[in-house]
C-alpha cells in the first residue's frame, strides 16, 4: 500500500499597468491538495492485482479531478501464458460548470516463453478521458491495437548469442468515429 498527500499554497502573479504603473495581485493557482492511494497485491506465479486512485482538490471555484484504475497481470504456473490490463475512469468535477466522466482500458494476451512468443493488445481512451491533472497525458479519443510475434533462438551456434524474428502489426486511430 502506498499513500501520498501533498498540498500547495495559493500562487499569485503581480500585474502592472504599463500606463499608470499601478500594480495588483491576481491568483493564478488556488490552494490545492494532491492525493494518491495505491493498493497492490502480489499473487503466485508472478501475478498481481492493483487499485490506484488519484485525487486533486482545489479550493474556491476551480474544478476538482479524480481518476481510479484497476490493474491486473496474471500468469499461468509455468509463466508461459500471460493476460493483463486495466480499466480506468476519470471524473472532472465542476470543469466549465459541469461534471465529466471518461473511460479507458488496456488489455493484452501473450505467450511469454518458448521459442515462439506473441502478444495481442488493445488500448482505448474515449473522448472524455482526462488524467492530466496528475501528470502528462497527450491524447484521448484513441484506440490502438496490434499483434507482435517473434521466434527466438537463444543458443543458435558458436559466434552468435541470439537469433530471432520480430514482425509487428498494429493499427492506431480515432475512437469516436468507430462508434
Amino acid at each position: 500500500m502506498g499513500i501520498l498527500n501533498a498540498i500547495t499554497q495559493k500562487q499569485y502573479t503581480k500585474f502592472q499597468d504599463i500606463n499608470t504603473k499601478q500594480t495588483r495581485l491576481g491568483e493564478n493557482m488556488p490552494l490545492t491538495n494532491y492525493n494518491i492511494l495505491v493498493l497492490d497485491q502480489t499473487l503466485k506465479n508472478n501475478s498481481s492485482v492493483s487499485l490506484v486512485n488519484t485525487n486533486v482538490w482545489r479550493s474556491g471555484k476551480d474544478y476538482d479531478a479524480n481518476v481510479t484504475s484497476a490493474l491486473f497481470d496474471l500468469n499461468d504456473k509455468k509463466n508461459k501464458w500471460n493476460i493483463g490490463g486495466n480499466i480506468s475512469f476519470s471524473n472532472l468535477l465542476g470543469k466549465n460548470g459541469k461534471n465529466t466522466t471518461g473511460y479507458a482500458h488496456s488489455i493484452y494476451f501473450a505467450k511469454t516463453s518458448g521459442r515462439f512468443t506473441f502478444n495481442v493488445w488493445q488500448d482505448l481512451y474515449n473522448s472524455k478521458y482526462d488524467k492530466s491533472d496528475f501528470g502528462y497525458f497527450t491524447n484521448n479519443n484513441t484506440m490502438d491495437q496490434g499483434i507482435w510475434a517473434g521466434y527466438n533462438w537463444v543458443n543458435p551456434r558458436a559466434g552468435t548469442t541470439r537469433c530471432g524474428s520480430i514482425p509487428i502489426s498494429g493499427t492506431a486511430g480515432w475512437f469516436l468515429p468507430l462508434i
